[in-house]
């Protein structure tokens, strides 16, 4: 029984058949409504997402949402009546964890949502959920997608203690340059499949009996970040990220060989010395049913590579890594080499207007929490471009360059008071000019063109800088960011 000092769980009077076309009895059907309508970090809207998709979810996936229930009440009972500031961020915590699930939920009540038998989402849905969120890599997520799909059949056997229909599919490795979305790919997919995930930097690894990030230390932070359920542990995917920062680290041949250890499959003892009271209880892990996935850069062999090509997707094999140092006996363990492309200004512009992870979302809503509507220039989005083209750093150079862009107004936007009911819009780069005739100050953007008559025109030109007002009077066109509310010019910041 769950603990429930504080209230949390709701009772109610009757059934109302969530759970239709299950194995689940009743009791176990009335336990779930009420987990579910107790959730105090779920919002209605969300609630009812989870309900519409529930008939189509497979039992794995409904004894997953039932354990972050149980997880998350849990937890919430464990704090002291006094504790209110850690119950708030407990509540943050615990919406963010659920932002993850919304992904797949969002898949699975979508009306062009594929299913298998057992209701599990075939690769091309898991792909096609996946490139909401990654741009300009459809062969890379394809592979990706598939392999998720098929260890997660692995992974609902070995949970339900079935016999497993195959072995765990080989390891693969995923190759392309910085900031074109290798760790997020798979961290994105893992999500969506809904499987537990763990990414390891190599470059912070040190061999066995070192103070420091050792092979043995992975495997119990594995243990912890699924909350010590070994089920969960022994069938995660592992991804080691920046494999080959380990060709040039000061002991990287010994570490490539500890990790062979447990990628091919060993029962490893834990180590309890020093651990908390739960890792005690584990004595061994077994890695036989992980999938162990290898990233890293390789920009040499890319370089290399691509003097013989005359476009920016080079696709890297096995024979093309072999003269790296990667020990033979790690790449005889990989089954595919997934390839990234270099991200083009297309995909820039794809993550920046249509993707659910788009930095320039959150500089929007956080515009938005001083009631305050935005709009940005097409100007303004081509800098943002050219910037990112000529950055080394792919798509996480956007997050700066918008930073960049917009810092001036969010420092600027919360002197802007006005009441909820009166959300002004924010346009950016907007091109400001002067009518002699009819003494008017007006703004355009690329869709929309605000006014301010006199007084109020003379006042916002007052507001400038003298040597942009003698500019603005003179007919010069100068840009600025401007706030208008229904169709009323009423501010302008140089």
């Amino acid at each position: 029984m769950l603990n429930d000092k504080w209230g949390i769980l709701r009772n109610h009077e009757e059934n109302y058949g969530i759970l239709r076309n299950t194995s689940f009895t009743h009791s176990e059907e009335y336990e779930f409504e009420r987990l579910l309508k107790s959730s105090i970090s779920l919002d209605a809207k969300l609630k009812i997402r989870v309900i519409v998709a529930i008939p189509k979810l497979s039992v794995k996936q409904i004894h997953e949402l039932i354990n972050v229930f149980k997880s998350e009440i849990s937890e919430f009972n464990s704090y002291d009546l006094q504790e209110k500031s850690n119950i708030e961020a407990l509540i943050k915590e615990k919406e963010y964890e659920w932002q993850k699930i919304e992904i797949y939920l969002e898949g699975y009540v979508s009306m062009h949502m594929n299913t298998d038998n057992n209701r599990n989402m075939t690769p091309s849905s898991i792909k096609g959920l996946m490139e909401k969120m990654v741009k300009g890599q459809g062969e890379a997520a394809r592979s990706i997608a598939t392999l998720l799909y098929y260890h997660n059949a692995v992974s609902t056997a070995y949970t339900l203690n079935h016999t497993l229909p195959f072995k765990t599919p080989a390891p693969i490795m995923i190759i392309g340059g910085t900031g074109t979305g290798k760790s997020f790919m798979l961290e994105v997919g893992c999500d969506i499949v809904g499987l537990p995930y763990m990414h390891v930097d190599c470059s912070s690894l040190v061999s066995t009996g070192i103070v420091g990030n050792t092979v043995d230390d992975i495997l119990k932070n594995l243990l912890r970040k699924v909350n010590y359920n070994i089920k969960k542990a022994e069938t995660s995917i592992v991804l080691f990220d920046e494999i080959d920062k380990l060709l040039s680290h000061h002991d990287g041949q010994s570490i490539l060989h500890q990790l062979l250890r447990i990628i091919e499959g060993s029962i490893v003892p834990i180590d309890d010395h020093k651990s908390e009271e739960r890792l005690k209880e584990i004595k061994n892990i077994s890695t036989h049913q992980m999938l162990f996935i290898f990233a890293g850069s390789f920009q040499k062999v890319i370089d290399q590579k691509s003097k013989f090509l005359d476009d920016n997707n080079t696709v890297i094999n096995i024979s093309d890594i072999e003269e790296t140092g990667l020990p033979k006996e790690l790449l005889g363990r990989i089954n595919k080499i997934v390839t990234l492309n270099s991200l083009t200004r297309e995909n820039y512009k794809e993550i920046l207007l249509n993707s659910r992870n788009s930095p320039l979302e959150q500089i929007k809503s956080m515009i938005k929490i001083n009631q305050q509507d935005f709009l940005i220039d097409d100007v303004i989005i081509e800098s943002i471009l050219d910037q990112a083209e000529n950055s080394p750093y792919g798509a996480r150079s956007l997050k700066q360059i918008i930073w960049n862009h917009f810092e001036s107004i969010l420092y600027e936007a919360p002197n802007y008071q006005t009441p909820v009911d009166h959300k002004p819009e924010c346009w950016v780069n907007a091109i400001i000019k002067f009518n002699h005739t009819n003494k008017t100050l007006s703004v355009k953007n690329s869709e929309k063109e605000a006014v301010a008559t006199t007084p109020t025109a003379t006042k916002l030109l007052n507001t400038l800088p003298n040597s942009i007002k003698q500019k603005v009077m003179n007919g010069q066109l100068i840009r600025v960011t401007a706030y208008v509310e229904n169709g009323d010019l009423v501010k302008i910041k140089a």
